[in-house]
């Protein structure tokens, strides 16, 4: 095993790391250095150590994710892991870093590092993951849990096991301490019992000190910000923009509703606005109490959602609102990134508050040293004028307002992460993500309790893990990243269904303990599936849940019926209410006066009307709002076939009926193969489009006559599934509809999804996918290693436009950088002894001319044809 850092090692700042583990290359965040004249990692020492096959992301902080656009262009056909709550927080920091860029360009003619159209093509790379779900890579050689890590929404930790015994955990940032957002990260031996890393790597932040108690440090705040606004001044928090910003909030609107303090305004500006939206979309990731709170009321932090009046909580939403507060004077706070005052909101509105004696900055988070917060913190205890000047943005300002730091910290102190290795107690621990001596310290805090291999890597250091003694190899329990095509086993379709099992899982935990009673016992979402199904006979079902499937039982564990309950420390664990009866939960007899029906009564009627021939797979209902809803194999196809059947079963129960837009994709592939007549066979697993709602399969014929007409198959398919089927055979592509007009295009993400799928199907480099504009409109061009390869290809680009709509083009500029490396390889496959002395390209001939150095015999027409085979070019030695 093997582990470079590329940057946040000795310094808090463009975390990114290479890994090697069980067999396989895989990168682990790619961050930036805010601010800094050198943001990137050390991202070239990823084509040194072979190229990567996948990216997990820990969190959304820019210190871990500002470099993924840079690593998609180089490597654009990586997917990407995070979870969903990361993947919507990146949107948002990625779409502010290209304003940004824009804005230093039209000022300073400053470079940018990526433009939108890399960030759009990345996001086609994403795949999400749930918190607390195990998911496979590359045919099982390793399995990835990720672990809530508390910090801020999404955020995860990484526990890699791979096939062959190499095993690592890696930490991202976390935080034990709950928080008012989200809940504190606990050992990851609560998720699961036999995770024992063999290397841990984990953040050291504030490895030389402990953090204060935090019930203290909110009163602290609270209490000061009150007293600055009763004397009629005003006060700025910077904050960072996901995660503490939140916290702020909701910390003041807390003690406004207990009236611990008078009511204030409080003003939210910056990219605060956007993330609280975030934070209001993904519920299940958060704090139990948030959890409730949004799901009841919506957005919690403005709006008719928040337990604080409209006119207290007030969004800042142009540049002409944001200069009126500033110069108004009026007493309030305001909450706005960036945390580190290094420009943005806080920035502006500091120039202002410096200057107003009766008026204060309040610090509540990590400060680099050379960001202006760090420099204000480090000025607050002077008395002489000339030494209380900050410079914000360019400009240098008088500080007479007061300036205070409260401790936040959404990270682990050294006790914490001191209480962690010794719950995992690894074989070797990697302190990183640390700067002045905290991880030094934290090293030496660690040594006292044990001795311990530790390593203090800088960047660029290549560590390297003997493997463990080989021991008894144990199965992985897994959620799998992708569907299975094969028809999903019967879950769950209500809260009630839950509840029947409790008994079942009752009787396992309780063997062997004395009364019987409910045992204190935290269970994961994956064991409870498992226990559902060895009650209904599925105990050999030895597939994957999907991540929809997942998330769905979540869903329905957190409702009341379901007899469970999230675990108020640790949401994405789920514990057992107390059994009142030892049967299971019986539908009740109907009576007129019961109308609108009782939920399980709903649901008996829902049984009657659609058995399972009729597609239905599983149901379910939303208690608050009285509605029931469906999930059928095919959704539009059912809506249209059994309309009277729901018009029905809204009559009879009272409820509002709503279908699950999404299709089964199960289902979809068996109906894939139900429909193929027996001379056909099917080459390679259908691929599913789901933006273009289409299937495209590939076939071969077997029969001695012509094959039949294949137009009346896809259209079978089409009335039974609402996908439109693409058949194709050797030679043959299936009849296609023409073009949609301009205004008919696919959406550009969509249509860049179908394009990589249909050359990484037919496996064919296919380096970029560019939106380009002309005078006559807008057309999509694609970058191969030469345009003479790409002209090979026009059969797939043809098949691409019919089914995008899009115009099509192959840029005709080589790739240079492809080329030579292409040429290096081929050159080392030939022979270990040589190496390419000159490289030099010709375009007016397509021809690559190089010498050769070292003594070794080598067969030279192989080498130019397998270069011609793969480039189109010729290769003159």
């Amino acid at each position: 095993m093997k582990l470079i850092p590329l940057g946040g090692a000795e310094e808090v700042g463009a975390t990114c790391t290479l890994l090697e583990i069980g067999g396989h290359k895989i990168l682990v965040d790619a961050g930036i250095r805010i601010g800094h004249p050198d943001p990137l990692p050390d991202l070239a020492r990823i084509s040194d150590f072979g190229g990567i096959e996948a990216i997990l992301v820990t969190h959304a902080h820019t210190d871990h994710t500002g470099a993924l656009p840079v690593v998609h262009r180089s490597y654009p056909n990586i997917p990407i892991y995070a979870t969903s709550g990361t993947q919507a927080i990146v949107s948002v920091l990625l779409n502010d870093a290209l304003n940004l860029m824009k804005n230093r360009y039209e000022v300073d003619r400053e470079i940018p590092m990526y433009n939108r159209e890399i960030v759009d093509s990345m996001y086609t790379r994403f795949q999400p993951v749930q918190l607390g779900q195990t998911i496979k890579l590359f045919g099982g050689d390793l399995a990835v849990t990720f672990f809530p890590a508390g910090h801020i929404l999404g955020a995860a930790c990484l526990g890699i096991q791979a096939a062959n015994g190499e095993s690592a955990f890696i930490s991202g940032d976390i935080s034990v301490t709950p928080q008012l957002t989200v809940g504190g990260m606990l050992p990851p031996v609560s998720v699961d019992k036999r995770f024992r890393p063999q290397v841990v790597m984990v953040e050291s932040t504030y490895g030389n000190r402990m953090h204060a108690n935090r019930a203290t440090e909110e009163r602290r705040l609270v209490e000061s910000v009150a007293e600055i606004v009763e004397g009629g001044g005003r006060v700025v928090i910077p904050a960072f923009a996901v995660g503490r910003a939140q916290e702020i909030l909701l910390i003041l609107a807390n003690a406004i509703t207990r009236k611990a303090v008078a009511p204030f305004p409080v003003w939210v500006d910056g990219m605060v606005r956007s993330v609280c939206g975030v934070y209001t979309q993904h519920p299940y990731d958060l704090a139990n109490a948030l959890r409730r709170q949004i799901l009841a009321r919506g957005n919690p932090f403005f709006g008719s959602g928040a337990s604080v009046k409209e006119s207290d909580f007030t969004a800042i939403n142009t540049p002409e609102e944001r200069t009126r507060l500033a110069e108004s004077g009026t007493p309030g706070v305001i909450v706005a990134s960036s945390g580190m005052l290094s420009g943005g909101p806080s920035a502006f509105y500091a120039r202002y508050i410096t200057r107003e004696a009766k008026s204060a900055i309040y610090i509540t988070g990590y400060q680099d040293e050379e960001s202006p917060g760090r420099a204000l913190l480090s000025l607050a205890e002077a008395t002489k004028p000339e030494e209380r000047v900050l410079k914000l943005d360019g400009e240098s300002v008088q500080v007479i307002c007061k300036v205070a730091k409260y401790s936040l910290s959404a990270h682990v102190d050294a006790g914490e992460v001191a209480g962690l290795i010794e719950q995992l107690d690894p074989q070797e621990t990697v302190l990183v993500h640390g700067a002045g001596g905290a991880r030094e310290a934290l090293s030496d805090l660690l040594m006292q309790a044990k001795e311990r291999r530790i390593h203090l890597p800088s960047a660029g250091d290549e560590l390297i893990f003997a493997p463990r003694k080989a021991g008894k190899k144990r199965p992985t329990e897994t959620i799998s990243a992708e569907p299975n095509a094969e028809i999903r086993p019967t879950l769950p379709a209500s809260a009630e269904e839950l509840a029947a099992i409790r008994e079942k899982i009752l009787e396992t935990l309780t063997k062997g303990r004395k009364g019987g009673s409910t045992p204190n016992h935290s269970l994961t979402i994956q064991e409870i599936a498992r226990f559902w199904l060895q009650a209904n006979d599925n105990a050999s079902w030895e597939g994957e849940l999907t991540a929809e499937e997942y998330a769905g039982l979540r869903t329905l564990l957190t409702q009341k019926e379901s007899g469970f309950f999230p675990d108020p420390r640790r949401p994405f664990l789920y514990r057992m209410a107390k059994m009142v009866a030892k049967d299971s939960p019986k539908v009740a007899e109907v009576k007129k006066s019961d109308f609108p029906l009782e939920q399980n009564a709903a649901l008996a009627i829902v049984d009657k009307l659609f058995p399972p021939s009729t597609g239905l797979y599983r149901k379910g209902a939303v208690t608050a709002e009285r509605k029931l809803v469906l999930y059928f194999n095919f959704p539009e196809p059912a809506a249209k076939k059994y309309t009277a059947e729901l018009e029905e079963l809204k009559n009879k129960t009272g409820w509002a009926v709503e279908l699950n837009p999404e299709t089964h994709q199960g289902a979809l592939s068996a109906a894939v193969r139900q429909i193929i007549p027996p001379e056909f066979s099917l080459t390679k697993t259908p691929g599913v489009y789901r933006e273009a709602r289409e299937v495209r399969i590939l076939l071969e014929y077997s029969g001695v006559d012509t094959h039949p007409d294949l137009v009346p198959i896809a259209e079978a398919f089409k009335n039974e599934t609402g996908y439109t089927l693409q058949i194709s055979l050797p030679g043959v592509i299936s009849p296609t509809p023409p073009p949609p007009e301009d205004n008919n295009r696919l959406e550009i993400n969509a249509t860049f999804a179908i394009i990589e799928q249909l050359f990484s199907e037919a496996r064919v480099p296919l380096f970029r996918k560019s939106l380009k504009q002309e005078p006559n409109g807008k057309y999509i061009e694609l970058s191969f290693i030469t345009r003479e390869f790409g002209e090979r290809n026009q059969a797939i680009v043809a098949i691409a436009q019919q089914q995008t709509g899009w115009p099509i083009r192959i840029n005709p500029e080589p790739n240079q950088q492809a080329l030579r490396e292409l040429t290096e390889k081929l050159v080392k496959e030939i022979s270990q002894q040589l190496f390419v002395k000159s490289w030099s390209l010709h375009r007016d001939r397509q021809e690559i001319v190089i010498k050769l150095d070292g003594q070794a015999d080598f067969d030279r027409t192989t080498l130019q044809t397998r270069f011609v085979e793969l480039t189109g070019w010729s290769l003159k030695i």
